[in-house]
């Protein structure tokens, strides 16, 4: 099984320091992801984001992939056609805002501004 956590930028891929930009609901996703990894040392951490470039990473033995321009809906159907993502793994949306129905597991979360004010 995998924890497949979603959200637009948690790393920074092209600085040698990955976790230089990294904070609040980034640092919150980041920490899930090594307890995670800790507590259930058989499954995998995936982490996926989006940016300018595709590219695959690892950090602390949980895989980052960076999808290149893509919208959401697209990026569930690549992960799920590419094995990323499959019946049994939970995902982990960084935001209620990205989340689209999926067949998979899933849960949001929400930090932040927009979880304390109603939008009109």
């Amino acid at each position: 099984m995998k924890f497949v956590i979603i959200y637009t930028t948690i790393f920074d891929l092209n600085n040698q320091d990955k976790l230089s930009k990294i904070g609040g609901v980034q640092r919150y996703l980041y920490e899930l992801g090594l307890l995670i990894k800790n507590y259930y040392k058989n499954d995998e951490v995936v982490f996926v984001q989006f940016g300018s470039e595709y590219i695959i990473d690892e950090i602390k033995g949980m895989k980052v992939i960076q999808l290149k321009n893509i919208k959401i809906k697209n990026a569930i159907n690549y992960l799920k056609e590419n094995n990323v993502l499959m019946g049994d793994d939970i995902l982990i949306w960084g935001a209620d805002v990205l989340s689209v129905k999926t067949n998979i597991k899933s849960i949001s979360i929400q930090h932040g501004i927009a979880c304390d004010h109603f939008s009109t």
